[in-house]
């Protein structure tokens, strides 16, 4: 997803304005991918590929005549006049990725490996990021330790770190349960070929399952989980505290019951504001629940409902999801779920205007669509179709600057996030193993997503047809792989 993705860098021109033309994506000009073994216990896989330099065309102003504005409160230096001109950039280098990864099996299941990569960019410190992982068991599977010691280095003045550690009782006829932790270096950063959702993370967890096996009534089996974490950044801010309490219950019949609540403890969040300072939760702790009931499986029609609702921001929320599951043969399986979803009165941030940050009172529908179907033509033809279809109305109120701890300005005009969104995304897959261990995928992708700025509700008759309305994007890719026995 990072080979080949939008490109990313921007044009530095400081007269820029706006683009009048642009690539979606980054052209791959090559890649290739060899997998395999050096011996029985050794494995190896080594990637590389090569992307071309994407330009971009965009307006930029000349001649601009400056002038300066008095507001009532301050002056203000704005352009009364300038001219524009269309001018070229680069806005993604030429770029090679590399990744080769190492796995040697050890003990009596039990493995330890290692990886290497490297994004070498024009103009730009290549990536490098590296680490060692390992999965050491006993004999029987009763204990295991995972982890795994990263670093990366992007610039010449900074190697970031990150390290993760797992003790699990993974087997057991009734207790079983983990403890862990993570810690992410403020200047870790794998995302060139990576992925992670944040760094400058301190964090702990721990679960504890007691599971029945044996039947009792109309019980077959029960899961029974308690889970708890807590997270600081190196500041020592305590930004997530948290657990949940869960049970999954197996009937006779082969139908299924499940459900949990939730508390979130943490007081500050760090990341809110987006770069203005800590943020305080309205109201902590928040307390939510769920529920699912999932019947039998195995049969050609299946159903799952899965509501919930509670606390957050200040506000609440509730969501209600259905689907269905149709097996008319051994080989076909397709299904169908819709989830709505309704917040109310949620604070949340909507910008930033110099050093302050701009709050308001959220009120969200959203309504989530999900289709798919699979068919297995023979054992080497198979074919699979799915949709995701999403449409949300935003609508916010009482826009207000942050103040700090629970302080915020009086309500004020001039504000307006609302808005309308809809969007259809789908994937058809077809896979044709055409030799044995030797298959060939035909992959088509289609997105349609649309904004309207006009509305800020709901409104199901309206913004379904804009699923299926109006211009999409368009992917089409081959993806084929050869086995050698070499």
């Amino acid at each position: 997803r990072r080979v080949g993705r939008s490109p990313s860098f921007g044009i530095s021109d400081p007269e820029a304005l706006y683009y009048t033309d642009q690539p979606d994506a980054t052209t791959i000009l090559g890649a290739g991918k060899l997998t395999g073994k050096l011996s029985s216990s050794t494995h190896i896989a080594l990637l590389s590929a090569v992307t071309q330099k994407e330009k971009a065309e965009y307006a930029a102003e000349t001649n601009a005549v400056m002038d300066s504005l008095w507001d009532g409160e301050s002056w203000a230096t704005t352009i009364t006049s300038a001219d524009t001109i269309s001018r070229e950039g680069v806005v993604e280098p030429t770029a090679n990725y590399t990744v080769l990864r190492l796995k040697q099996d050890v003990l009596h299941n039990s493995s330890i490996g290692g990886i290497l990569t490297v994004a070498s960019q024009e103009t730009v410190h290549p990536a490098v990021t590296g680490g060692v992982d390992w999965r050491l068991s006993t004999n029987d599977n009763g204990w295991r330790t995972d982890g795994q010691v990263v670093f990366s280095r992007i610039d010449p003045d900074h190697t970031g770190y990150g390290v993760d550690l797992t003790f699990e009782k993974s087997n057991g006829e009734h207790i079983r349960g983990a403890v862990g932790g993570t810690i992410k270096d403020p200047y870790l950063d794998i995302n060139r070929l990576g992925y992670t959702s944040r760094v400058d993370s301190r964090s702990t967890w721990a679960w504890l399952q007691y599971r029945t096996s044996d039947d009792w009534w109309i019980i077959r089996n029960s899961w029974n989980n308690f889970n708890c974490n807590s997270n600081w950044n190196f500041d020592g801010v305590n930004y997530s505290l948290g657990g949940n309490f869960n049970t999954q219950i197996e009937f006779t019949n082969n139908w299924s019951l499940g459900g949990g609540v939730t508390m979130q403890a943490e007081k500050y969040s760090d990341r809110e504001t987006r770069g203005n300072g800590l943020w305080e939760w309205p109201v902590h702790p928040t307390f939510s629940w769920w529920f699912s009931l999932n019947t039998d499986n195995r049969k050609k029609v299946s159903f799952c409902w899965n509501p919930g609702a509670g606390s957050d921001r200040g506000g609440s929320w509730w969501a209600n999801y259905l689907g269905a599951d149709f097996r008319p043969r051994s080989n076909m399986e397709f299904s169908l779920g819709v989830n709505y979803s309704s917040y109310s009165n949620a604070t949340r941030w909507v910008n930033n205007v110099a050093d302050s940050s701009v709050f308001a009172d959220l009120d969200r529908d959203a309504i989530s669509l999900f289709a798919s179907a699979g068919i297995v033509l023979n054992r080497n033809l198979s074919v699979q179709l799915s949709a995701q279809g999403l449409i949300t109305g935003l609508d916010y109120e009482d826009y207000r600057y942050y103040q700090g701890g629970l302080n915020y300005s009086d309500p004020m005009d001039g504000y307006n996030y609302d808005y309308n969104y809809s969007a259809i995304n789908s994937t058809l897959l077809i896979r044709w193993e055409y030799t044995a261990g030797s298959t060939l995928y035909l992959v088509w992708t289609r997105a349609r997503p649309e904004v309207d700025g006009t509305v800020n509700d709901v409104d199901f008759s309206r913004d379904f047809k804009r699923l299926f309305s109006g211009d999409s994007e368009n992917l089409f890719l081959i993806k084929a792989s050869y086995w050698m026995n070499i």
